[in-house]
């Protein structure tokens, strides 16, 4: 039985790859080649019989998309002679393609009982056997070819069932995989909004108490800017908090992402000898525009982090196909910061850098400085 079910598979497997139009002709030619014979073996020459052999043959064409109307050709064939293959086609695509389990049925005796009509100057001596044995034999012939499309369409209804399980199935893991990214989202927010945001304010708290309460113009002027950096930090922070809560149907009011108009400002900001050179490139999406921005933004950091006392250089420029950000900075001039770091800062501005086609490079400088450059396809137009 399964070495069965696995031949039936190749052989639907093949006619799937067969077009319909060939599929029809072979049929068309078996049917014409046996009632050619059947006509010439019993040298029919009655032109009615001929002509109802010939519409039996001619209506296979029709047994793949109307079947019903193909065994109706076939009828009268059976009657006047024994031509059998357009009845056996027209069974097999009843059973593959009847809606009503019964229906091909109702062919059976009908055809079965002019098959007998057809036989009666037959020598039944020279057969060797007599009207019931052969009645049993053309009710099992015509009954075996409905059985295997019958066969068939369940077959393919299984498949149906089967594919339409198997997508659910998908559809099941992805939800559940995507219930728990709204979940993990969901914890890092709370986390980020918890922690972070308490610290930062604790920060801005403290600034703000400093530069009332000292005397140090210097003192105050850097404890002003670290209250407006924390200040930044906590909207930009309740911003990303906001995206996190969007993708578990939280979601906030987003604030204004920063872009390159708002470049001066950082470079303000950072409290470096940083020289801009160049003019920002024009035409940028706001997604380019963030991640030139990113780009500066990280590179600036680092220095600050990193080279102590080393002056920075933002360079813009542009060629035929490219435009980028070149962010270098000098050696430092005492000894780095110990500050906590992911190691994911240049690796979040590589893939964004990636995402819009563009992409990023990082190394030192023979004089112990580094650069960080970032370039991005040249907008169109």
């Amino acid at each position: 039985m399964t070495a069965l079910a696995h031949r039936m598979t190749a052989v639907v497997a093949l006619a799937r790859r067969v077009p319909g139009w060939a599929i029809d002709v072979g049929m068309f030619a078996v049917a014409a080649a046996e009632t050619i014979f059947i006509l010439q073996l019993w040298n029919i020459r009655d032109l009615t019989t001929i002509i109802v052999s010939w519409i039996g043959a001619v209506g296979v064409l029709a047994a793949r998309r109307w079947p019903h109307l193909a065994l109706a050709a076939a009828l009268p064939g059976q009657l006047t002679t024994t031509i059998a293959s357009p009845a056996l086609i027209g069974l097999f695509f009843a059973g593959v393609r009847s809606r009503r389990w019964w229906t091909p049925w109702l062919w059976i005796m009908p055809l079965t009982y002019a098959t007998l009509i057809s036989w009666p100057s037959m020598d039944w001596t020279f057969l060797g056997a007599d009207r019931l044995s052969l009645a049993i034999n053309n009710l099992a012939g015509f009954v075996a070819p409905l059985l295997l499309g019958v066969l068939f369409q369940a077959r393919r209804q299984l498949a149906n069932q089967l594919a339409a399980l198997t997508a659910a199935q998908d559809k099941e893991r992805e939800l559940i995989a995507a219930s728990a990214v709204d979940r993990e989202r969901a914890r890092l927010a709370r986390e980020m909004h918890d922690v972070v945001s308490h610290q930062v304010s604790l920060m801005a708290v403290h600034s703000a108490a400093l530069s009332v309460s000292t005397t140090d113009p210097a003192a105050q002027q850097a404890a002003q800017t670290l209250r407006g950096l924390c200040v930044r930090t906590l909207d930009e922070l309740r911003a990303m908090v906001s995206v996190l809560r969007a993708a578990t149907g939280q979601a906030g009011t987003l604030l204004p992402q920063p872009t390159l108009a708002n470049l001066d400002q950082l470079l303000t900001d950072s409290e470096l000898s940083a020289t801009l050179v160049g003019t920002p490139p024009g035409g940028l999406s706001a997604p380019e525009q963030r991640a030139f921005y990113r780009t500066v933004q990280e590179a600036l950091t680092n220095i600050r982090k990193h080279a102590p006392g080393a002056s920075a250089t933002v360079r813009f420029w542009t060629e035929e196909h490219r435009v980028g950000v070149r962010v270098t900075n000098t050696a430092p001039q005492g000894p780095s910061m110990e500050l906590p770091g992911s190691r994911l800062g240049l690796l979040g501005l590589r893939e964004r850098a990636q995402l819009l086609g563009g992409g990023l490079h990082t190394d030192s400088r023979p004089d112990g400085g580094y650069v960080v450059e970032m370039w991005l396809p040249r907008p169109v137009g």
